[in-house]
């Protein structure tokens, strides 16, 4: 990651607004901070394959077309997932299921968190794809009708269609799903 030295100079602050400005026109939104990660992410790697310091690929490589070039790729990137996101065949869960994948997101929701600090672009995209999954799990069980009915202090989950009413499962009713 680019060094504060260099995130401290003007240019770099000048091509990081510059980013920022790129990618707004693509419809590519950014939490406070982020172009500069990604421009300090670009500078970095850049450094390295040259075998240069990140100063020389400021002021020798990284210009206002660069930086415009940057910003379409990412606009090329995102096309890219919301096409293979819209090709997606949809996928039926039922209750354990759908229990499961949220668990798995809550999960790397936590392990996000966890190195915020460390990796925050990835971690707040991490996050970001969490609460997409976790919003279309929820749609999808509000339009689903009742996945339970209530049983003397109980809630029995109701079987999936083709199955006994011998195999619902119980749960306690204060549990949470």
């Amino acid at each position: 990651m680019a060094t504060g030295s260099v995130r401290n100079s003007r240019r770099f602050r000048e091509l990081a607004a510059v980013l920022k400005e790129r990618l707004q026109r693509h419809d590519i939104s950014l939490v406070g901070g982020e172009a500069e990660e990604l421009l300090g992410a670009h500078v970095s790697a850049v450094a390295a394959q040259l075998r240069v310091t990140e100063r020389t690929v400021l002021a020798t490589y990284v210009s206002e077309d660069t930086v415009t070039a940057l910003a379409e790729r990412f606009a090329e990137q995102k096309a890219e997932y919301h096409e293979a996101a819209e090709a997606a065949e949809p996928v039926m869960l039922d209750a354990a299921g759908a229990g499961h994948v949220l668990a798995a997101l809550g999960m790397a929701v936590k392990l996000a968190v966890a190195h915020v600090e460390e990796t925050r672009t990835a971690s707040l995209a991490v996050m970001t794809d969490a609460a997409d999954g976790i919003v279309s799990i929820g749609a999808g069980l509000r339009t689903a009708g009742p996945l339970y009915q209530p049983v003397s202090g109980c809630c029995a989950v109701c079987p999936p269609p083709g199955r006994s009413k011998a195999s619902r499962r119980r749960v306690p009713a204060a549990s949470s799903w």
